[in-house]
């Protein structure tokens, strides 16, 4: 995922705890807030557990530790923010609070590149999608942790309900539907290609992997360079030169063929995460049209 798109999702969504609640105005978190709002994360965060360690009330500890986790959030060290709200006794919390404990962990493991988390939590959230703005926040972050899982049905469903949730007027949703339904034909949708495949190719000929995934050029520098080695060993070997033909001819054709072998490999790892992230991200400016 490109950083633009988690600098957008932490812009929109990571503040959400300062929206709904605001800073507490007790004098329990009066330093710490202080803190946080100017940017001082570290030291904000050891005040919250002081007030952790000295208070034994689940509300006080409750909002202290999401201040934590929105330390943690600001800093984008998001696996110490989901942990940090993993810390949290869920019994007995309002459903409001539950709310946003809940879906800001899901948030927190989507940011972490964790989408299965993100949906296991948002799973949770159900009871919750009959309140209209609530129900905007799931099914956003529902709609890009399944595209980013590559479930493509999924993706689409909750594309579809977010469309509906967000857009009253039939024309202006008859045209976000019409590109959702063309960026999910089957010709948009990326083809994730095979490592194994791409081994396997080259084994037997030198370069197919790269022509396997679409690198044209390189797969015909490859398969050169190698048919140049090994024709180099051959002739040296014709002139009795065993040494030369040995070492520079086929100990490095020997080398080369093994470093291809991993190169095709990569290769077909770069080309899918590219094929993925442009289709992410055309996804996402989708979404974010539809939601302003």
């Amino acid at each position: 995922m490109k950083w633009i798109i988690k600098y957008y999702l932490i812009c929109t969504f990571l503040s959400g705890i300062f929206l709904t609640k605001g800073f507490s105005e007790d004098k329990i978190f009066k330093r710490a807030d202080s803190l946080m709002l100017a940017g001082q994360f570290r030291d904000a965060r050891i005040e919250l557990e002081k007030v952790i360690f000295f208070h034994n009330n689940q509300q006080i500890t409750t909002e202290a530790l999401i201040r934590k986790s929105d330390c943690y959030k600001n800093e984008q060290d998001f696996k110490k923010t989901y942990e940090t709200l993993n810390r949290i006794f869920l019994q007995n919390l309002p459903d409001s609070l539950l709310f946003e404990v809940r879906y800001e962990k899901a948030l927190a493991y989507f940011l972490n590149e964790e989408p299965g988390r993100a949906i296991f939590e948002l799973q949770s959230l159900q009871k919750f999608l009959s309140d209209e703005k609530k129900a905007l926040w799931i099914t956003f972050l529902s709609a890009i942790s399944y595209c980013d899982l590559k479930d493509w049905e999924e993706a689409k469903k909750e594309s579809l309900e977010f469309l509906k949730l967000n857009v009253s007027d039939p024309v202006e949703k008859d045209s976000f539907q019409m590109q959702i339904d063309e960026l999910f034909s089957e010709k948009n949708i990326p083809k994730t290609l095979s490592r194994q495949t791409a081994k396997n190719i080259s084994m037997f000929i030198p370069g197919g992997g790269q022509f396997y995934s679409g690198k044209i050029v390189e797969g015909l520098f490859s398969f050169g360079l190698h048919g140049a080695l090994f024709y180099f060993g051959v002739s040296q070997f014709l002139d009795k030169f065993y040494f030369t033909g040995y070492t520079a001819g086929f100990g490095l054709l020997q080398r080369l063929y093994t470093g291809n072998l991993q190169r095709v490999q990569d290769l077909v790892d770069q080309v899918n995460k590219t094929r993925h992230d442009d289709f992410f991200n055309e996804y996402f400016t989708i979404l974010t049209a539809i939601a302003e």
